[in-house]
C-alpha cells in the first residue's frame, strides 16, 4: 500500500478541514475535481453513433436499389436534384458497416480486420476519384456497379461522384481507421477529421435548404446530392461520437464545469449557421438590404446571440455553484460531527483506495499503532511494522474474501508497539463498489480493545481457578440456574448422584429427578431461589 498521508495527501485537496486532517473541497474544487463521465451524456452518444452507422447502410442500400431498379426518387429524392452516384452509395454502406464493426469488435479479430478493410476501401475510392478530377483520368470506378445513361443533371462525368463527396469519403475513411486505434492522439485525429467532414457536408446542406447553389456546386464538377450531404453529416457526427470519453468529446461528457457549459452551449451554437443564412437569404433576396448591410447585421446578431448564451450559461453556473457550495458546507458539518464523534469514542478512521492501492489514516490511527506521523515514512511502514506477524498472515488470507463480498470486514488483531507492548484492535470496514460491482474503496474505523481482552483473560483465569477448586472439593457441589437447569456438577456430586453429569447438565432438575418437586428439599430450594436466601 502506498502512503498518502501528511503533505502528499493534503496537497491534493483544499477547502474545509475534514476528518483526516485534510481539507474538504469547496464548490469550485468540486466543479473541477470530479472528472468522471456523465452517463446521461455518453450513453446517448454511443447509441447515436450506432444509429448513424445503420443510417448510412440503409441510405446507401436504398440508393443502390434505386439505380438497379431505376427508381428516380431513391437516386435523387427530387427530380430537380442531382443523383447520389452508385459508388458513393456503396461507400456509405462500407462506412456504416465499418462504424458498426468498430462498436462490436473485440481488440483483435476478424470483425476488427474487416472494419479496417472497409474503411480503407472507402478512403481509397475517394482518393482515386480526386485523382480522376486532377488528371482528367478514368480509372473505371465511376460506373463499376451501374452505368449512368443519358445526360445526368449537374454531373461532370457519368457515374462520377462530386469532388467534395470524394474528399468526404477520404476523410470518413481516415476518421474510421483512426477511431479504433489505442493512442489518444489517433482518436483526436479521428474526431477532428469527423468535424471537418461534418462542416464539408453542412455547407451543401445549408445550400439545399435555402436554395444557394454555390454551396453545393463547384464550377462544372459534379454537385453533391442532397441525401449525400445528409448522410455525410449524420455519419460524421456518428464517427465523432463513437468514443465519447476520449479526446475532444471528453470535454463535453465529463462531470466538470467545462462539460456542463459545453453541453448547454453546443446545441444552440449548431443552430446559428442555419438561422443566420436563412435571415440573410430571406431578407437579401427581395432587396430589403445590400450585402454590406447584411454582413453588419449578421455580425450584430452573432454578438447578441453570444451575449445571450454567456448570460444564460453564467446564470446556470451561478445556480450550480450555489447548490455545490451548500452541499460542501453540509458535507463539512457532517464531517466535523463525525470527527468529534470519532474522537470522543477514540476511533481511528482509515480510507483505502483499492484501485490505486493507497490508504489514508487520521492521527488517531497512528496513536493506535504506537507511533507518530513523522516517525514513519508512511502508512505502509506503520502497518507492516505494527501488525503482529501471526495476525498479518490471517489478514492477507481474509482480505480477498472481503473484497469479493464473501465475508464482512469485522476483525480483531494484535499490534506490537515499538516498545514491545501488545495492543488489541477491533476493526470494521465498509466496501464501496463501482458500477460494475468491483471494489473501488473501503472505509472503516479501528479502536483499542486491549482492556476488554485483558479482562477476558483475567476472567478465564479466575474461572479456571474456581473450577479447579470446585472440582477438587470433598463435598458434592452443583450449580443450578434460575431456570432450574444444571450448570455445573463437580466430581463428588456426580458420585453422590450415581449418574454421569453429562446426563444432567443443561437439563431441568424436575426432568432429571421426576417427583422431586413434591419433596421438602425442593421446597427449600424454591425458597432459596425466590428470596435469594441461604437454606439448609
Amino acid at each position: 500500500m502506498k502512503n498518502t498521508s501528511g503533505d502528499q495527501a493534503s496537497s491534493r485537496t483544499s477547502g474545509l478541514t475534514g476528518t483526516f486532517g485534510e481539507k474538504v473541497p469547496g464548490s469550485k474544487d468540486l466543479l473541477g475535481a470530479n472528472q468522471s463521465f456523465n452517463v446521461h451524456a455518453t450513453r446517448p452518444l454511443v447509441i447515436f453513433s450506432k444509429i448513424a452507422g445503420g443510417f448510412a447502410i440503409v441510405a446507401g442500400t436504398l440508393v443502390l436499389l434505386g439505380w438497379w431498379f431505376d427508381v428516380e426518387v431513391l437516386k435523387s429524392l427530387h427530380p430537380g436534384f442531382v443523383t447520389m452516384k452508385a459508388n458513393a452509395a456503396l461507400c456509405f454502406i462500407f462506412s456504416g458497416l465499418s462504424l458498426l464493426f468498430f462498436h462490436y469488435a473485440q481488440k483483435k479479430g476478424v470483425v476488427l480486420f474487416f472494419a479496417h478493410l472497409l474503411a480503407w476501401l472507402v478512403a481509397l475510392t475517394g482518393v482515386l476519384t480526386i485523382l480522376e478530377y486532377a488528371f482528367s483520368a478514368n480509372f473505371g470506378i465511376d460506373e463499376l456497379l451501374v452505368s449512368e445513361t443519358g445526360p445526368a443533371l449537374e454531373t461532370f462525368s457519368p457515374g462520377r461522384m462530386a469532388l467534395n463527396t470524394a474528399v468526404g469519403f477520404v476523410l470518413a475513411g481516415l476518421a474510421l481507421v483512426t477511431a479504433n486505434l489505442k493512442s489518444k492522439q489517433y482518436i483526436f485525429i479521428s474526431q477532428v477529421t469527423a468535424l471537418v467532414l461534418a462542416f464539408i457536408s453542412m455547407v451543401p446542406l445549408i445550400g439545399y435548404i435555402y436554395g444557394v447553389s454555390s454551396f453545393y456546386q463547384y464550377s462544372s464538377f459534379t454537385s453533391m446530392a442532397v441525401h449525400t450531404a445528409i448522410t455525410f453529416f449524420i455519419l460524421a457526427v456518428g464517427i465523432f461520437c463513437c468514443r465519447p470519453d476520449t479526446a475532444l468529446l471528453s470535454v463535453f461528457t465529463k462531470n466538470s464545469l467545462g462539460g456542463y457549459m459545453a453541453r448547454r452551449l453546443m446545441p444552440l451554437l449548431l443552430l446559428i449557421p442555419f438561422v443566420l443564412v436563412w435571415l440573410r437569404v430571406a431578407a437579401e433576396t427581395p432587396g430589403f438590404y445590400n450585402s454590406l448591410f447584411g454582413l453588419q447585421l449578421i455580425s450584430s446578431l452573432i454578438t447578441s446571440i453570444f451575449i445571450f448564451l454567456i448570460w444564460k450559461v453564467a446564470k446556470s453556473i451561478n445556480l450550480l455553484e450555489t447548490d455545490l457550495r451548500e452541499s460542501a458546507n453540509e458535507l463539512a458539518h457532517l464531517n466535523e460531527r463525525f470527527s468529534l464523534a470519532a474522537k470522543a469514542a477514540h476511533f481511528g478512521v482509515w480510507d483505502w483506495d483499492v484501485e490505486k492501492n493507497e490508504i489514508l489514516w487520521d492521527d488517531r490511527m497512528y496513536e493506535l499503532y504506537g507511533v507518530k506521523r513523522d516517525e514513519v515514512k508512511g502508512v505502509e511502514e506503520a502497518w507492516l511494522k505494527g501488525l503482529h506477524p501471526d495476525d498479518l498472515l490471517v489478514q492477507e488470507q481474509e482480505m480477498p474474501k472481503v473484497l469479493s463480498g464473501e465475508i464482512d470486514y469485522n476483525t480483531e488483531f494484535r499490534v506490537v508497539w515499538p516498545d514491545g507492548r501488545i495492543r488489541y484492535l477491533k476493526t470494521f470496514g465498509q466496501i464501496v463498489r463501482d458500477k460494475n460491482g468491483n471494489p473501488a474503496r473501503m472505509t472503516g474505523i479501528s479502536y483499542d480493545i486491549t482492556e476488554r481482552k485483558e479482562s477476558e483473560v483475567a476472567l478465564r483465569k479466575s474461572e479456571e481457578r474456581f473450577r479447579t477448586t470446585m472440582d477438587n472439593m470433598i463435598e458434592g457441589c452443583q450449580l443450578v440456574g434460575f431456570d432450574w437447569k444444571y450448570l455445573y456438577i463437580n466430581k463428588m456430586a456426580e458420585k453422590h448422584n450415581k449418574r454421569p453429569k453429562e446426563e444432567m447438565l443443561g437439563r431441568k432438575m424436575t426432568d432429571v429427578w421426576p417427583g422431586i418437586d413434591q419433596t421438602e428439599v425442593y421446597q427449600l430450594e424454591m425458597k432459596c431461589m425466590e428470596e435469594r436466601s441461604i437454606q439448609h
